[in-house]
């Protein structure tokens, strides 16, 4: 019980750090972690038809991202025009996996404007397995 409670901890101080960027750029934290950080900027991209989003139908929008198992409501994405856009404030390897299930949904995704610029290849190596949209992730990091 003690064990569950320290990794608890630790993953919520991680997230606090992973966070600690965007969060600086003005993305308000969240206790769902910097995921919830990166979600929030796709949705304001979306909304602004920017990084490679088609914009338009919000319902259509939300309810991808929720089969995707990001729950979005069509008011969320309406909303997604107030908050600011900003580039490069995720660290890549906490949202690898969101990453790939928007690429999934939007092929045209220009996801390297939503993490940073720092990223070792390493990380993104070891994070991403051989699935098709990840070899392709891997492919352009490398660039």
């Amino acid at each position: 019980m003690a064990q569950a409670r320290l990794a608890a901890g630790w993953q919520h101080w991680l997230d606090w750090r992973d966070g600690d960027q965007a969060a600086s750029a003005g993305i308000n934290r969240s206790a769902k972690g910097p995921v919830e950080q990166a979600r929030r900027l796709v949705i304001r991209a979306y909304r602004r038809r920017v990084w490679g989003l088609p914009g338009g139908d919000y319902r259509d929008a939300a309810e991808r991202l929720t089969l995707a198992g990001y729950p979005t409501t069509e008011q969320e994405i309406k909303n997604g025009a107030r908050g600011a856009l900003v580039e490069h404030a995720i660290p890549v390897a906490v949202v690898v996996e969101f990453i790939t299930a928007v690429r999934a949904i939007w092929p045209t995704f220009e996801w390297q404007l939503l993490v940073e610029h720092t990223r070792p290849q390493e990380v993104v190596s070891q994070t991403v397995s051989e699935d098709p949209n990840r070899r392709d992730f891997i492919k352009k990091a490398q660039v």
